[in-house]
């Protein structure tokens, strides 16, 4: 019974893991030895990965969010609660690169919002070149 529950908890463990690598992985992308992942600039994915296959660009829209503080005490005897309210739309330039790894890897389509990566997506398998 012992070593039942043993091995049910490095299975379960085991699992955990794995769930998390992988959930980690797909927000982030290998250049050679380096990792990119979200947050990182322009030019340091230029730097470690090369120049793209594919570039394009367009406009997005992204909602503003602004936080502010009540003066009040609640039921729950909370003062200062915060709150969140949107204040309106602005521009963002996005920029997708899309890079090929070659035929036996995934191409990655890399999204910039404002010249930062904002999400990494996996594509097909690559191609020769």
């Amino acid at each position: 019974m012992i070593k039942t529950t043993a091995r049910r908890r490095r299975s379960t463990l085991a699992a955990a893991v794995t769930a998390l690598l992988l959930s980690s992985e797909a927000l982030a992308m290998r250049c050679g030895n380096k990792l990119i992942t979200k947050g990182d600039a322009q030019a340091k994915v230029l730097k470690y990965c090369g120049e793209p296959v594919q570039k394009t660009q367009r406009l997005g829209l992204r909602g503003g969010v602004y936080r502010g503080t009540s003066n009040h005490v609640d039921a729950d005897g909370g003062f200062n609660r915060g709150y969140y309210y949107p204040y309106g739309y602005s521009e963002v330039v996005l920029e997708d690169w899309v890079f090929n790894f070659g035929p036996y890897k995934l191409m990655r389509r890399v999204t910039f919002a404002d010249g930062f990566v904002e999400d990494i997506e996996s594509l097909d398998y690559g191609y020769r070149e």
